[in-house]
């Protein structure tokens, strides 16, 4: 699918999302990969995109399990944390071996 978009133009640019919204980008890069990413960026791009993105978990998955299930928001915003300090961590990585 990466090659497709790339093609195309249609690949999201992760730098760039990440600069506009953190949490869809973490979304993108840890999250399951689906086509909606394509739609982000590039030709035809689709405005409720992000949302689709974002809700994917209780979409799709949530209706297939046994138990209730719903996405907690102390969870997301932990997650979107650990992102950041990552990116952090690699950019101090980065400075020092320069």
């Amino acid at each position: 699918m990466n090659e497709l978009g790339e093609m195309i133009g249609a690949k999201p640019n992760l730098w760039s999302i990440f600069k506009e919204d953190p949490k869809l980008a973490y979304q993108v890069f840890f999250g399951t990969a689906i086509p909606t990413q394509y739609r982000l960026q590039g030709p035809n791009t689709w405005k409720d995109a992000r949302k689709h993105i974002m809700s994917f978990q209780e979409q799709y998955l949530c209706p297939l399990s046994t138990r209730k299930c719903a996405p907690s928001a102390e969870s997301n915003s932990h997650s979107v944390l650990v992102f950041i300090f990552v990116i952090v961590f690699a950019i101090v990585a980065i400075m020092l071996k320069a």
